[in-house]
This record gives structure tokens, sequence and C-alpha cells, in this order.
């Protein structure tokens, strides 16, 4: 996430074992699930994550100062929870958040939202 979002990832990073996780491709508009925190989160952890070409090289090699770095500076690594479930599409999961403006969303989630697109990935497999 951009550094906007730092606080609400070290809020995250201090309740680990009880923080449940959805990634959202703003892309696609598909919500991935269901993932749990795998360590504590950074500033960054991968400093050229989201870096257009940064796969084509080694991950051993840091950036160089004429090379871009990531723009998404609040990370945490993740891992899922049970077998891997399909994204979920937008329309069938809007119901359930919370919508501010536009196409956007609250990205923290009520115990009631997360149990609910659970159910929802459940339901869709």
């Amino acid at each position: 996430l951009p550094s906007t979002f730092s606080s609400m990832v070290r809020e995250i990073g201090g309740a680990i074992d009880r923080a449940v996780l959805f990634l959202f491709n703003f892309t696609q508009r598909k919500l991935h699930g269901v993932f749990v925190p795998d360590g504590a989160p950074g500033f960054p952890l991968e400093d050229r994550a989201w870096v257009p070409g940064a796969w084509l090289r080694s991950p051993r090699c840091a950036a160089s100062s004429d090379e871009k770095t990531t723009p998404f500076v609040a990370q945490m690594r993740v891992k899922g929870v049970g077998e891997e479930l399909p994204p979920l599409p937008e329309n069938v999961f809007k119901h359930v958040m919370r919508y501010t403006a536009g196409h956007k969303f609250e990205l923290q989630l009520s115990s009631r939202q997360v149990s609910q697109l659970i159910l929802l990935f459940l339901k869709h497999t």
C-alpha cells in the first residue's frame, strides 16, 4: 500500500495473531483471499515491489540509485489460509463493503464483513 496507509499496516502488525486479510486487485477489481500475516510489516520489505520490470532482476540485487523504487512502501508478507480460492469479482462482494466515494471502499473491515467475505469465498468455490 502507499505510505498513507502505513499506520493501518502497523496496526495489522500489532495484531498478527488476530488479523485476516484480503488482497484486492484494483486493475481487475477482484478480491483474493483468505490470508493471514506472515511476519512483521516493512516500509518497504521489497524496495522494487510492483515496479515494472522488477521481476527481471535477481531478487538479491538491491535497486541502484537510478532505478525506480516502489510507491507501495507499506508492505506485509501474507500466507494463504487453507486451499487457494478463486478470486471474487467486485459484483459478488460489493454489498459487503462500505463505499466512500465512487468505486473506493474502506479497507478496514468489521468482524461481520470478514465473516461475510469468507462465506462468499466458500460459496463461490
